[in-house]
């Protein structure tokens, strides 16, 4: 078994394998991007002050028995991979399916 500090870190571990095996073909090239790097360190700034702000305002909570205990900004380690994940995962998926994905008929 996963011991109980790193259980979310698992979890998170086993969705991005599913991402790589998904979208191996597209990984490279977005993650090469540098409008993809660009857009997720604005979403991830964005996301962070939402945390902190729910986090001081006593919203929310993080359980201490299933994190790794690493913080920034306050912020748990795994969110900031969540963050990752959720726009990694977006952006593949809008290369593989969105609108430029669909062959052209001139």
């Amino acid at each position: 078994m996963v011991p109980e500090p790193l259980e979310y870190l698992f979890l998170l571990l086993v969705y991005f394998l599913l991402i790589l095996l998904l979208f191996q073909e597209k990984l490279a090239r977005v993650l090469k991007s540098r409008a993809f790097w660009w857009s997720f360190v604005l979403f991830a700034a964005c996301w962070t002050l939402i945390e902190i702000y729910g986090l001081n305002r006593d919203m929310w909570i993080y359980s201490t028995e299933r994190l790794c205990g690493i913080r920034g900004l306050g912020v748990p380690l795994e969110e900031y991979l969540v963050f990752f994940g959720i726009h990694l995962s977006t952006v593949l998926a809008w290369e593989a399916f969105g609108p430029a994905a669909e062959p052209r008929e001139d």
